[in-house]
């Protein structure tokens, strides 16, 4: 994520966490074209948290924000737990 800044005054890169929102308002339920339900969360504007290290915060002072991501919700301390199961 950048700044959007000229160039001369972007400040160095930080690597950062990913920020956090603060959500507000209600939770709208809606039907989208195809006839799914879907839900618009947080009606009022978005504002994200101010923490220090994190990308939003890193950017709203002019630096380059360098957050490396992943995704791999697996719970890997549970599957030793989960073997020593008889259910198979």
């Amino acid at each position: 994520m950048s700044p959007d800044l000229p160039r001369e005054r972007i400040r160095p890169p930080l690597v950062t966490t990913q920020g956090k929102r603060s959500y507000e308002g209600t939770i709208v339920d809606k039907v989208d074209p195809r006839g799914r339900n879907y839900y618009w969360i947080g009606t009022v504007d978005l504002n994200f948290k101010d923490i220090d290290g994190s990308d939003y915060h890193a950017v709203s002072r002019g630096h380059v924000s360098v957050t490396p991501l992943h995704l791999d919700l697996t719970n890997y301390n549970s599957i030793a737990v989960l073997k020593k199961w008889e259910i198979f």
